[in-house]
């Protein structure tokens, strides 16, 4: 995609260790790896093309309910 004149910009994943207990009372730590800071960074981008003239119309579309 480089070739191609594509940007990519690759960020880590948080690790957060969380805690559940299951049906039968007993409590498990587990981890989970989480997204940041992507949202921001569309964000980011969106205005630099406008910005730059590169395209008249942005159209964004979420599947995710994180921001309703």
């Amino acid at each position: 995609m480089r070739a191609e004149g594509v940007v990519v910009t690759a960020r880590p994943l948080r690790r957060r260790r969380r805690r559940a207990r299951l049906d039968d009372g007993e409590m498990v730590q587990f981890t989970v790896l989480e997204e940041k800071g992507i949202d921001v960074r569309i964000a980011l981008d969106v205005v630099r093309v406008l910005l730059a003239g590169a395209c008249d119309v942005v159209s964004c579309v979420r599947a995710s309910s994180s921001m309703a």
